[in-house]
């Protein structure tokens, strides 16, 4: 007799992925909180109908009840009803063949979610035992940004990992904060920012510097508007990390949006960050970043899924850089954290901030400030 096997999240995630997120059965889309994962020969079968299946050649002598090729997602009240959907042979070899075209991609997420937990319990542990806050900006960006749908080494899955990540993100981030810069690589230790008085006040961590700029203090050298940028944006991410939570809805999410989607981004990013008052352009009338490509305002110099650099006539460029998705502001939708870096094609200035991407009322993703 056969034993029932208890699927895993990861092989029951692995399924619910391989066949789009819907019922095998209705093609009818399934959330995660209501799938269930259904036998398509049951696991009460008696003998003799499993021996009538392999004598008609449906099943092997080797066939598993409980693999991959007898396992379909479907929603409970329908698992319930399964007679209605497998009445014969003919629908048990149909079915049989539909989980048979899926195993082989249901086996390569599985794989893939195996070993990506493996690199993420790693990776949490590599990281809260840091030194100091020497964080390479990228691999950080690119781990937290797990609502990505696949594109970043280590693939989680919202629904089900969403609160979990939150929650270890947030402890490392808290400790990291009260370590040393390590800015540009390790070269910066410390920032220099000055009250009206002139009197300055040196941040050696993210939290120093955060007091320090919520009291008002800002740089004055280009040599510290430099560090300034990149102090708050490791400071302002390092933050965002550990306040902000898994965001259950999303506007931006699925479909998903980035910065190859410039239709979905407000004109302001550009416009606000560096536009010259003697250009004498009315640049209102263009309210997303398309609109002012396609105008020939402005010109694409380089562009990915989380980074857009583009350039003026005026002698000025800027790069927008994404850091992180989540709920940033405690209202329960996604918002995305943004770099801003406005500088000068032929010249020293360079001047940064750290931004949040928030849906308005109008759909584009706009600059609000933190």
């Amino acid at each position: 007799m056969d034993n029932r096997k208890t699927i895993t999240t990861a092989a029951r995630l692995a399924l619910w992925e391989a066949h789009g997120r819907k019922c095998a059965y209705t093609g009818e889309p399934v959330a995660w909180s209501e799938l269930e994962i259904d036998h398509i020969i049951p696991i009460k079968s008696d003998a003799a109908r499993k021996t009538e299946l392999r004598g008609a050649g449906i099943i092997g002598a080797d066939f598993d009840i409980n693999g991959l090729e007898n396992l379909l997602p479907t929603k409970a009240h329908l698992n319930n009803q399964k007679s209605n959907f497998i009445a014969n042979e003919r629908s048990i070899v149909f079915f049989l063949s539909l989980a048979a075209k899926k195993k082989e991609k249901a086996e390569r997420l599985l794989t893939s979610s195996l070993a990506s937990d493996l690199a993420l319990k790693g990776f949490l542990q590599i990281k809260s035992q840091a030194e100091t806050n020497d964080i390479n900006i990228e691999d950080m960006i690119a781990y937290l940004r797990h609502q990505s749908e696949g594109n970043i080494p280590l693939r989680v899955c919202p629904e089900i990992d969403g609160g979990a990540i939150s929650a270890a993100n947030s402890q490392f981030a808290a400790v990291l904060m009260d370590k040393p810069f390590a800015l540009g690589r390790g070269s910066i230790t410390e920032v220099a920012l000055r009250n009206d008085n002139d009197d300055v006040t040196i941040c050696t961590t993210a939290n120093e510097f955060i007091a320090a700029k919520a009291a008002g203090l800002s740089p004055k050298t280009q040599f510290d508007i430099n560090c300034y940028g990149l102090a708050d944006q490791t400071s302002q991410l390092l933050r965002a990390v550990k306040q902000s939570t898994y965001a259950t809805n999303s506007e931006i999410r699925t479909p998903l949006v980035t910065l190859k989607n410039l239709d979905r981004w407000s004109a302001t990013w550009v416009t606000d960050s560096f536009w010259p008052d003697q250009a004498n352009i009315d640049v209102s009338q263009y309210r997303t970043l398309e609109s002012l490509i396609m105008a020939g305002i402005a010109q694409i110099e380089e562009q990915s899924e989380w980074s857009l650099t583009v350039h003026s006539d005026y002698g000025f460029s800027v790069i927008i850089r994404e850091l992180m998705r989540a709920d940033l502001d405690g209202d329960n939708n996604e918002e995305i954290l943004v770099f801003v870096l406005a500088f000068a094609q032929q010249g020293t200035y360079r001047a940064g901030i750290v931004e949040r991407a928030k849906v308005n009322d109008g759909g584009l993703l706009a600059p609000v400030p933190l």
